[in-house]
């Protein structure tokens, strides 16, 4: 039982973070304890990234959509990894609309996280916001697909 605690202790000590909760009728925004986070915004959906170094481009729409090069498309797709030579030319959802999951990391500065669960081949993708005083708006991508990327959009 000791063992238990002190491994509790331990995560709840270098983890941090707090589920907020997704509008069932607007997947750009989520709340959590009064206060609203609203993305709808900050970018002209969707977002391609291409900047991958690996020659990968990726589709960001959080209000999800289809992802026709898919091994298997659908909709409610919020990340698509478009079709690259290296992969045969095929394409990937890289998380689902519906399985998104948002988290408050932060507050000075703000800073919150999306996850998009649910892709193609255990693929998922996070997005971090961070607010950024320098700037007047900035965040990074950040792909999980075989190891953390950072792209500033």
């Amino acid at each position: 039982m000791l063992f238990c605690v002190t491994i509790l202790v331990v995560l709840t000590a270098f983890a941090e973070g707090s589920q907020m909760v997704v509008d069932q009728k607007n997947p750009l925004m989520a709340a959590w304890n009064g206060s609203t986070f609203n993305i709808e915004n900050v970018f002209q959906w969707p977002v391609t990234v291409s900047d991958d170094p690996r020659g990968y481009v990726y589709r960001w729409n959080p209000n999800g959509g289809s992802c026709v090069f898919a091994t298997e498309p659908e909709n409610h797709v919020a990340v698509c990894q478009l079709p690259h030579i290296n992969n045969g030319g095929l394409g990937y959802a890289c998380g689902r609309e519906p399985q998104a999951v948002w988290v408050l990391n932060g507050w000075n500065p703000i800073d919150f996280t999306i996850i998009y669960y649910g892709g193609d081949e255990w693929r998922f993708t996070v997005v971090n916001f961070i607010e950024d005083k320098q700037q007047v708006q900035s965040h990074s991508f950040i792909s999980a697909l075989r190891k953390t990327l950072h792209f500033p959009i």
